[in-house]
């Protein structure tokens, strides 16, 4: 219990995932994100996602920060570690429509305030999940943030592959469903999801895909040159050259079959390019846990027939795995053997208590 309660080097600030922050109208205690309703039997309405981008000012709050249900494991295990929250623990909400980029400035302003209201720290740790981690490097790459030390839990570093094929107007992607599943987790989906049958998944799927497309912060999770330096997304199987793999951001993204076929798609695909190339493809500072999951299939390329169109093509796990949302290469930041392998899908990943374990040795360490 000593141990537990002993003074931390730093206060802990957590960084959630996409969607995982609760989203407010702004100066209004009227929900966005996740909408009232959804625990309604039978009142839900699938036009909640409208809210998302129809609303322009939205805020978050330290008094409801997270969508419920989804980290509730992780916050039980950073209670036993001996952090109080509000004392030397914060979490750090953020509008995940926006860009990672201002949601990294607004990290380092967030971790400046703490610091000027708490004189005797000089830096924090922090503790981020999926999405979270491109924040937390916005943060401290960009913006200089004083972070001493950073868990980085199944964060799409170099991007998802899942994400080209949702964007895409002309990919019919089938597991759509599994992917906003994994991304909220099974138990956010039981409880606030369970009564939407067959119609109703139909129209939400719909319902992201357009929201998705509209979101700087969903390109930014595109497979980046980093990622296009080790694998393709992409390959047309012609029976008389065998496969042809489609190779690098300008084949995918910008020209050819493949393609965004709109100047807007291509231009937001752009700019998060550029911004993932200032972010890098190392972790900024010298004290960094990553911790990934290779123990389920992660489609990361589509095999197009070349004699059918290739939105029809097959989609598959090339080899790599991951934990459903993320390949290993993009989490290790093509690295695995620095990183710590954790079993589990891309939500309980962070709630596994291996993953608290790993992240209690590495804060507690001289």
């Amino acid at each position: 219990m000593e141990a537990l309660n002993k003074v931390k080097k730093a206060p802990l600030i957590f960084v959630p995932g996409i969607m995982g922050s609760r989203l407010f109208k702004k100066g209004s205690s009227e929900p966005v994100w996740p909408t009232p309703g959804w625990w309604d039997k039978g009142h839900f309405k699938p036009t909640f996602l409208r809210a998302l981008t129809s609303v322009t000012d939205k805020e978050t709050s330290q008094n409801e920060p997270l969508f419920p249900l989804v980290y509730t494991e992780l916050l039980r295990y950073f209670e036993n570690m001996g952090y109080i929250l509000g004392q030397d623990f914060w979490v750090f909400p953020y509008d995940w429509t926006q860009s990672n980029r201002d949601s990294g400035r607004r990290l380092a302003q967030f971790i400046q305030d703490i610091l000027s209201a708490h004189p005797q720290w000089h830096q924090v740790d922090v503790v981020n999940h999926s999405m979270g981690g491109l924040v937390t490097r916005a943060a401290a790459r960009l913006y200089s943030a004083p972070i001493r030390r950073a868990v980085y839990i199944a964060s799409p570093h170099f991007g998802s592959p899942k994400v080209f094929f949702i964007l895409h107007p002309k990919m019919k992607f089938h597991v759509f469903g599994n992917f906003f599943r994994n991304l909220i987790g099974d138990l956010a989906w039981r409880w606030y999801l369970h009564r939407l049958g067959d119609t109703e998944n139909t129209s939400l799927e719909k319902q992201i895909k357009s929201l998705a497309c509209q979101l700087d912060s969903v390109f930014e999770l595109l497979p980046d040159r980093f990622y296009f330096e080790h694998h393709n997304l992409v390959i047309v199987k012609e029976a008389s050259t065998g496969d042809c793999p489609i190779c690098g951001l300008e084949s995918t993204y910008f020209s050819g079959r493949c393609g965004f076929p709109s100047s807007e798609l291509q231009d937001r695909a752009k700019q998060a390019m550029a911004f993932k190339e200032e972010l890098g493809a190392t972790l900024p500072g010298r004290e960094n846990l990553v911790i990934y999951s290779d123990s389920e299939e992660t489609v990361d390329r589509i095999t197009c027939p070349a004699r059918l169109q290739w939105r029809f093509g097959r989609y598959k796990d090339g080899g790599q795995r991951g934990d459903s949302i993320v390949p290993v290469n993009s989490a290790t930041l093509n690295n695995p053997t620095a990183a710590r392998r954790v079993q589990g899908t891309h939500t309980s990943v962070p709630n596994s208590l291996e993953t608290s374990l790993l992240v209690k040795e590495f804060l507690d360490k001289p």
